[in-house]
């Protein structure tokens, strides 16, 4: 009986220990992090390649301006979260 009263002091007893948590700043997504690179224009381009390129360009330029504003929006998010704790 008296084994069974102090186990079950040292269990309650353990439980009122509290433990501080030390959390880290979240890494963002690595799919965020490197954008695309851009199609350069070739040596000796002729005016139809260049329009090319231009399209090709613009488009990877719009991936890449919706992929900025998407890591800007997680790191705010994460930001508002790691300072609240």
């Amino acid at each position: 009986m008296k084994r069974i009263a102090v186990m079950l002091m040292l269990t309650l007893g353990a439980c009122a220990i509290t433990i501080p948590a030390v959390t880290k700043f979240p890494q963002p997504p690595v799919d965020l992090q490197d954008p695309p690179p851009l199609t350069p224009l070739r040596d000796g381009a002729m005016m139809s390649d260049l329009l090319q390129n231009a399209t090709q360009n613009y488009g990877q330029y719009h991936i890449v301006s919706a992929k900025l504003r998407a890591w800007n929006r997680w790191y705010d998010e994460q930001s508002k979260l790691f300072k609240k704790k």
